[in-house]
């Protein structure tokens, strides 16, 4: 930890630029997506499965719920007001994801020091869909992960699981960082054992993470209870059988 702390205030002394953004928007953010959704249906609530997220953001969690059922806004209950990894395995999902929050949630307010997108062509992506004046500037501080939020592919962070030379910077922020892994059954096997060995790092290190997903192979509560990966369910009337 102290190792990844240091490069990470390295990086930043050596490079002048702001090694961290905080996140103090998020919450209230939410709240006024809400307020939006009331003025159109005074009926709007937050259902069962955000509530969950929102009563046990200290907790590790293992959320299985179908499509529509609002798992977007589960996982940012869940982040807070603090910096955090939105982790999807399809670009397209990831764009649209940072889309839905850029527009409906942040309204395009100050995504320079808010929110992040990071896949091998978000260049491209905020080209053509911000308004951001300095796209290398924006781009840069997603790629050093120095913003509070981000949309993410897994092979933009958890490559730290093959402890290559500077690998704790990485693994440190992601461990003082809360992640949200979507759909962990549309990984390959060899990506999953990634994911698992990263959770395990991160876990050791006091990290966070929420799986929300519409599907969890029974096999894997096994290789987590093996692994002393530390985990809970949400209640299964939140979203059906496993």
């Amino acid at each position: 930890t102290l190792k990844g702390l240091l490069h990470r205030c390295d990086y930043s002394a050596s490079g002048n630029y702001q090694v961290e953004y905080q996140n103090d928007f998020l919450l209230d953010s939410l709240e006024g997506m809400m307020a939006v959704w009331k003025q159109k249906n005074p009926e709007s609530k937050w259902n069962e499965l955000q509530k969950f997220c929102m009563e046990n953001r200290e907790e590790n969690i293992i959320a299985l719920a179908p499509t529509g059922m609002g798992k977007t806004e589960a996982g940012l209950q869940w982040i807070g007001d603090w910096k955090g990894f939105f982790i999807l395995p399809i670009r397209t999902a990831i764009n649209s994801i940072y889309d839905r929050v850029r527009k409906d949630i942040l309204h395009d307010e100050k995504l320079n020091e808010r929110l992040g997108l990071l896949h091998s062509e978000s260049l491209e992506y905020y080209k053509n869909n911000t308004q951001e004046t300095d796209l290398l500037d924006y781009y840069d501080r997603g790629k050093k992960l120095s913003l509070p939020l981000n949309i993410s592919t897994i092979d933009q962070l958890f490559d730290f699981v093959f402890k290559y030379k500077g690998y704790e910077m990485k693994l440190t922020t992601l461990a003082y960082s809360k992640l949200v892994i979507d759909e962990i059954q549309m990984y390959e096997p060899e990506l999953v054992a990634i994911i698992l060995y990263g959770l395990k790092m991160l876990t050791q290190m006091g990290g966070k993470y929420l799986i929300i997903t519409a599907t969890f192979p029974k096999i894997l509560y096994k290789v987590f209870e093996e692994h002393t990966i530390p985990y809970q369910c949400a209640p299964k009337s939140y979203y059906g059988d496993v």
